[in-house]
């Protein structure tokens, strides 16, 4: 393939000389592209105002405008535009109208090379354009509405240098310098903030020093400019401890990071991606700098960013932030060591040079059509290794968390979970036993999940109603990518990943939505996040939607609330991931009640709360070690969401429809006073001791009464989720262990044997009462775990649309488990519309066949939880081999 660079910008350079001669990022990986697309036998020419004319260096022929114009000769089959050197009207002058143009932009959607942008004319002119991050295409996209299908985001490369500067046999610390600190961007991206910075770090740390890379590479600034930064430079020359160095190549710039401890950059200007920064992780410095535009992105949560404060309390509360991270590191230096070779490990995969080229090969074919052996355009996703992210404590922050996670746990991904109480199924059941008539009850609508996690349960419910579209975010990349990749492998095309977080979600298009959905998180962060949360419900949750939410209630945590903030301040002191970090505040935990303390002695039920403590590390550090931890009422929640038109509509847990069983008869009378009263739900937390809500909230919502309830009632469809002969009678309720009517409930679960009845088919016909009656007891049965409602429209038969969507998935989710990853333990149903749990040794043991699979032990023993041959034929249960044609993944 032919391919042409075109390139205006004035300093001199040859894609040879990248290790020895200063470049920007951009340049940078300019000519390692350039000359990576050489070596793979393209025809690379690179055009530009400064470069050497005629000459051909490392198999790139480099040519001046002037002489591209006058020689000629055959035509390019691609061009690729900059930075936005040239605009495309620009371009055209060099070449044919019918060559194809991608511009390759590195700069922020606000600069002067993207003004031209904004005609329309020469947006349609550009066959593609590549970003460098997610960050930098949304604004674009919000800028000048750039075409999401004719956009990809391929991250920059790190020049191979760096892949040698760290060896993992090699210790990260020897050779380096713990006091010293680096400066190497340009100089009107932070550097007069050391004016303030660096005498107050004194004031703390005299033994720190201090390098600034660039004070004599000013050639691309205009005279005036020029004079201010030689005058930042002499200033800050004349401090304490602070020497200025010329600008340098890379890999005299790798071998100053690797001697570092920090690279500190106070940025405040909107960087695209940062090159530095992704370097200096690699080299195994630490990163001290600015949650700024695509930095958090770029960084992969391994460095210490600070959130942007106002410019006057800048200086201040980067000095914090730098202190902190040093504190952090001098704790724990046999466990930073780890970390360091840890970070420099996951930036050269993920940044890997062979990647990124073959990144663009992919783009390059797919733009001109020539063949190619990955058919998708775009950048491939990058993985990061399974191992746990880096400990960078912020300002006043713990670690386990980056400041783009606003106070919540980020180093360690969340467990792997699915919540049928998420189900439209299940809310939808909920809502008719209350009488009230949802958005929509038919298989098309949309719904949005809050707080995603690893997305299993989004996308079982996407797999399962397939005539659905559903949309989910979350801020971990690490778990967007790993949702996006089932999504992939189990060709659903009805579900968007958005890796975003909850305050930027209205600025990402999203249509209107039936349900929106979040299951625990409202307790885990900040009162603004909370407000975006209520903000986006108003904006987006059409009039009849459906909003869950549940969350911890004061209740039952508060003797636990002093005992999480306890683990919180112990963990801020010890260095680590926060699995590592938890362990260690549980282990100061008993020591303190072994001391005798009067704290455990006056709460005896902690000694229980404390060994629950000791396991699942997934989970634990999620819910003990996050910042903002709050405990509600249901009164305050119900008033958040009043203020976005939302009402109360039930609890979701299918047991409070039968109040006898979660209440004592005295409890029970003394409710009943309350009816109507907007505190009755919070008084009925403190007479049952309730620790956990899971709330129905709807935007306005019709009222079905009298035989319409009747009707809807008797419509819905429920369905075994377990084995007849594991369904136990004696179930353990709030108010204890209850045992059910056998005949009445037993006569229920003997005909959904053969498959999923409505409740009007369970009752018999036998009239209002009876169907009523018959609607409780499914409802009793749901809380107890047998039962579950059916997809919306079930009429005797799964949409075959749905079974192969299940199929795929849960084959994806089967091979993603003995690849390594957590297992899933549900199976989609398309019966459902919903997840079927399967016990983990029947989990392990699953069979290939594409048909309905069986579990393949052999136990005389029911296992709770696990169906049987014939109980996943009744739910449709498969395991599908994905086609294919089998769709894609949404935008996002």
């Amino acid at each position: 393939m032919r391919i042409l660079f075109l390139d205006s910008y004035p300093v001199p350079y040859a894609v040879d000389q990248v290790d020895e001669l200063p470049m920007g990022g951009t340049h940078t990986v300019l000519c390692l592209l350039a000359r990576g697309l050489a070596d793979r036998g393209h025809a690379v020419t690179l055009v530009g105002t400064s470069i050497p004319d005629g000459e051909t260096r490392a198999g790139v022929r480099h040519l001046r405008a002037g002489r591209w114009l006058a020689e000629g000769g055959p035509a390019p089959d691609v061009a690729v535009i900059v930075n936005g050197a040239y605009p495309c009207r620009s371009a055209r002058r060099l070449v044919p109208s019918d060559v194809p143009i991608i511009l390759w932009m590195q700069n922020d959607s606000r600069s002067a090379s993207a003004c031209h942008l904004a005609e329309p004319a020469e947006r349609e002119d550009l066959a593609h354009t590549v970003f460098v991050s997610r960050w930098q295409a949304a604004e674009f996209e919000r800028a000048f509405a750039m075409p999401s299908a004719r956009t990809s985001v391929i991250p920059n490369a790190l020049a191979p240098v760096f892949d040698e500067i760290l060896p993992p046999d090699r210790s990260a610390l020897a050779g380096r310098n713990p006091n010293l600190l680096v400066y190497a961007s340009a100089p009107n991206r932070g550097l007069q903030h050391f004016r303030q910075i660096w005498p107050a770090l004194l004031r703390h740390r005299p033994e720190l020093q201090l390098r600034l890379v660039g004070g004599h590479n000013l050639v691309q600034y205009d005279a005036k400019t020029q004079g201010v930064l030689r005058s930042t430079y002499e200033t800050l020359a004349g401090l304490p401890n602070v020497r200025v160095l010329r600008s340098m190549g890379k890999r005299q710039l790798a071998q100053l990071l690797r001697r570092s401890a920090m690279l500190s950059y106070p940025v405040t200007f909107r960087e695209t991606f940062c090159l530095l920064a992704v370097e200096a992780l690699a080299a195994g410095c630490l990163v001290a700098a600015s949650a700024i535009g695509g930095l958090p992105e770029a960084t992969a949560g391994l460095a210490g960013l600070m959130p942007m404060v106002e410019s006057g309390a800048f200086a201040d509360a980067f000095v914090d932030h730098t202190l902190a991270l040093l504190a952090a590191r001098d704790r724990a230096p046999d466990a930073f060591e780890a970390q360091l070779h840890h970070q420099a490990g996951v930036m050269r995969e993920r940044y890997a040079l062979p990647r990124i080229i073959g990144a663009w090969e992919k783009l390059l074919a797919a733009t001109t059509g020539a063949p190619s052996a990955i058919d998708v355009p775009g950048a491939p996703e990058p993985s990061l290794p399974p191992s746990r992210r880096i400990h960078h404590p912020g300002s006043g922050d713990l670690g386990g968390r980056t400041v783009w996670g606003d106070g919540y746990v980020t180093d360690i991904e969340y467990t792997q979970h699915f919540f049928p109480v998420l189900a439209p199924s299940h809310l939808r059941f909920i809502l008719a036993m209350k009488g009230i008539v949802p958005s929509t009850d038919g298989a098309e609508f949309d719904y949005m999940e809050l707080g995603s996690g690893q997305g299993l349960t989004s996308l079982v419910l996407a797999a399962s109603n397939p005539r659905a579209r559903f949309y989910a975010n979350d801020f971990n990349p690490a778990h967007v990518q790993r949702s996006r990749r089932l999504a992939a492998a189990a060709g659903l095309g009805n579900i968007t990943f958005l890796e975003t977080s909850f305050a930027d979600l209205d600025e990402a298009g999203l249509p209107q939505m039936d349900f929106i959905c979040l299951h625990g998180i409202y307790s885990w962060i900040s009162p603004e996040n909370q407000q975006a949360i209520v903000r986006f419900a108003g904006r987006h949750l059409k009039p009849g939607g459906v909003l869950y939410v549940s969350y911890n209630v004061t209740p039952g945590w508060a003797p636990i609330a002093p005992l999480q903030r306890l683990l919180y301040l112990y963990a801020s002191r010890v260095g680590g991931p926060s699995d590592h970090r938890m362990k260690e505040a549980v282990r100061f935990v008993d020591d303190l009640a072994g001391a005798g303390a009067a704290f455990f002695k006056a709460n005896p039920a902690l000694d229980k709360a404390t060994e629950r403590m000791k396991g699942n590390p997934s989970y634990l550090p999620h819910e003990y070690l996050n910042r903002h931890w709050h405990l509600l009422t249901h009164a305050e929640v119900a008033g958040h969401f009043a203020d976005a038109k939302l009402r109360f509509a039930a609890s979701a847990d299918a047991i409070d429809l039968a109040e006898r069983f979660v209440l004592t008869e005295e409890a029970a009378r003394f409710l009943a006073g309350f009816a109507g009263d907007p505190l009755r739900e919070t008084i009925k937390d403190y007479l049952r001791n309730n620790n956990f809500r899971r709330d129905i909230f709807i935007r306005g919502g019709i009222g079905a009464g009298g035989d319409g309830r009747l009707r809807r009632l008797g419509a819905l469809a429920v369905a075994l989720t377990r084995p007849r002969d594991a369904c136990d009678l004696q179930v353990r309720f709030p108010v204890g262990k209850v045992g059910l009517a056998a005949e009445a409930h037993s006569a229920i679960l003997d005909a959904l044997v053969a498959g999923p009845r409505t409740v009007a088919q369970l009752a018999g016909g036998a009239g209002a009462d009876r169907l009523a009656q018959t609607a409780q007891r499914v409802a009793v049965l749901i809380a107890a775990g047998h039962l579950a409602p059916c997809a919306a429209g079930w009429s005797g038969a799964a949409d075959p649309a749905a079974i192969a969507a299940t199929g795929r998935l849960n084959r994806a989710l089967l091979d993603d488990g003995r690849d390594g990853a957590a297992m899933a333990l549900v199976l989609a149903s398309p019966v459902l519309g919903s997840a079927v749990a399967v016990d983990p040794r029947v989990w392990r043991s699953l069979g290939t066949a594409d048909s309905v699979v069986a579990p393949a032990v052999d136990t005389d023993v029911p296992m709770a939880g696990t169906p049987d041959r014939p109980l996943f034929e009744s739910l449709a249960v498969t395991l599908a081999a994905a086609r294919d044609d089998g769709g894609t993944v949404g935008p996002g």
